[in-house]
């Protein structure tokens, strides 16, 4: 049961994950179109608390023309995600 829950997790990352790479091309691509506003509404509010505190701990990245906050919340996930894969491995 722990197992089936800990892939759903895995899984849920990876979706979010998948959604933020295809906001990030269309941010470049067509940040007019009506899909990159929808995923705007979801993919923002997790860049946000990140974005913040990279800011924050780094002053000098808002004047980068790059927002670098999507590459540190990949970071986090995919630390997230290893550290699932190793309990799924002891459950």
């Amino acid at each position: 049961m722990i197992n089936l829950l800990l892939g759903l997790v895995s899984l849920a990352l990876r979706v979010v994950s998948m959604g933020m790479l295809v906001y990030c091309v269309m941010s470049f691509l067509m940040p007019q179109h009506d899909i990159y506003r929808k995923l705007a509404s979801y993919i923002e509010p997790i860049l946000y608390p990140v974005r913040r505190q990279l800011y924050s701990w780094f002053p000098s990245l808002r004047n980068l023309p790059v927002d670098l906050s999507p590459l540190a919340v990949w970071l986090l996930i995919d630390i997230a995600n290893g550290i699932l894969n190793v309990l799924r491995g002891i459950f």
